[in-house]
């Protein structure tokens, strides 16, 4: 993905998270699992994941931090995941993409059942 940063700091920073990524980096990894030490690798798992914290990222000024720019590559970097075949994967960004498909199994597994144990109290 293209770094749309105008912004010298943001596309520094932007292009840092896409690099640590690829590089599997430890600020970004450990033992080839998401490493969360951080609140700047935090926000890029949650762009990877597709989600954010609280009301995420809504106005222009939440747009103009660094947790943005991370947030940002973790989302263009699951993106640009999902365009390979699997072959053309590391097992450890497999073992990524697998895990976000469950979670979003999960999720709707849950609704499904608290769906249905609702719709049995009726």
């Amino acid at each position: 993905m293209a770094n749309r940063f105008k912004d010298p700091t943001m596309r520094r920073e932007y292009d840092a998270a896409v690099a640590m990524f690829r590089q599997e980096h430890r600020n970004l990894f450990a033992n080839g699992a998401p490493h969360r030490g951080s609140s700047l690798a935090s926000q890029f798992w949650h762009g990877f994941n597709g989600t954010s914290m609280g009301a995420g990222f809504t106005d222009r000024a939440s747009k103009q931090t660094l947790m943005y720019a991370y947030w940002s590559a973790g989302r263009d970097m699951r993106a640009e995941l999902e365009k390979r075949t699997m072959g053309e994967l590391t097992l450890v960004q497999q073992q990524l993409l697998t895990a976000v498909a469950m979670g979003k199994l999960k999720k709707e597994l849950g609704s499904q059942a608290m769906a249905a144990a609702l719709e049995s109290k009726r």
